[in-house]
């Protein structure tokens, strides 16, 4: 299922090659500054299209080899239109629902009146330059890119976001922070707007071994990623020593065994296409004992289904 994010609402043509969206009423980058379909249009025109900043078309926005086209419809409604169908393509801007400007992870939004700075349809070879030699990189088309010294969120404090959060220190700092968004334009169901924290805290490590012994000592408030269950009996072992505690997470990460229906073998493709012989080999794996061995039995068996949910842009 998909569901709205920064966008008030979209629409899909019958065939799948014209999806029209309208933004968010109201919707503010972090520095206040309204967002408008004119960012909608500077990442098509001056970044999508620029040759020098995107050298090769993005697949995921170019299907069969034609990119898309953009229609700006006012200004907060535009239109995507593709050559051929494309049905899946509202997966693509659910899956990037940060709206994060990275052209690894494409987005529509760009703010424009901060990047254009950068850019070499507005900004001449000596400000291009000069922006360079500030960021300390080797030429301007350096500051583009999900590594880019100006685009990267993760990098530039600068940078106007509509994430919930913005960072505040970038690394190399050994602890890294970021702050919440003051116009994040989610809200909780009483009307309260997120996030809640206003601060994060980002200690770096250089390896597992560093992270066990953060977490030993008690020196983290919360943490998730980089641990696994191989170490749990050292996480358990270590709580009163640490003063914190710790949880058995319900994660959505699903581990699924799916036939190959595109096999190129004649006989095992005529069997995965038979429902009785899938339904076979549902009955016939051994979910526990998966479980058991790669899970340390700390997981829950389930039939797959089909409705995954994403926030789409």
């Amino acid at each position: 299922m998909l569901t709205p994010g920064y966008i008030e609402s979209y629409r899909v043509n019958e065939n799948s090659t014209e999806f029209t969206f309208t933004l968010l009423d109201g919707l503010k980058w972090s520095d206040g500054v309204p967002v408008t379909t004119k960012d909608v249009a500077f990442w098509y025109n001056d970044i999508f299209l620029n040759r020098k900043i995107v050298p090769t078309l993005e697949p995921t926005f170019a299907p069969g080899g034609v990119p898309l086209e953009l229609e700006v419809v006012d200004a907060r409604t535009f239109k995507v239109k593709f050559a051929q169908p494309y049905v899946y393509f509202l997966q693509i801007p659910a899956k990037d629902s940060t709206g994060e400007p990275s052209l690894d992870r494409p987005s529509f939004l760009f703010p424009k009146h901060y990047l254009s700075q950068f850019n070499n349809n507005y900004a001449s070879d000596e400000e291009l330059a000069a922006a360079a030699k500030k960021f300390n990189v080797a030429a301007w088309t350096d500051l583009w890119g999900s590594k880019g010294a100006a685009t990267a969120r993760w990098s530039n404090p600068e940078l106007p976001v509509i994430t919930a959060r913005k960072i505040e220190t970038p690394p190399p700092a050994d602890t890294v922070v970021m702050v919440r968004n003051p116009y994040y334009y989610a809200v909780d169901q009483a009307g309260n707007q997120l996030p809640y924290i206003d601060r994060i805290e980002h200690r770096l490590y250089q390896d597992p071994e560093t992270l066990n012994l953060m977490i030993a000592r008690g020196q983290l408030d919360m943490q998730d990623r980089g641990l696994t269950l191989t170490n749990f009996t050292f996480y358990k072992e270590n709580e009163t020593r640490g003063g914190y505690h710790t949880v058995n997470w319900k994660d959505t990460n699903i581990w699924s065994l799916v036939p190959n229906m595109t096999v190129k073998d004649e006989v095992l493709a005529a069997l995965f296409a038979e429902e009785k012989v899938r339904e076979a080999f549902s009955i016939a794996v051994d979910r526990e004992l998966i479980i058991e061995l790669t899970q340390s039995g700390m997981a829950q068996p389930i039939q797959c289904g089909a409705g995954d949910r994403h926030a789409i842009l």
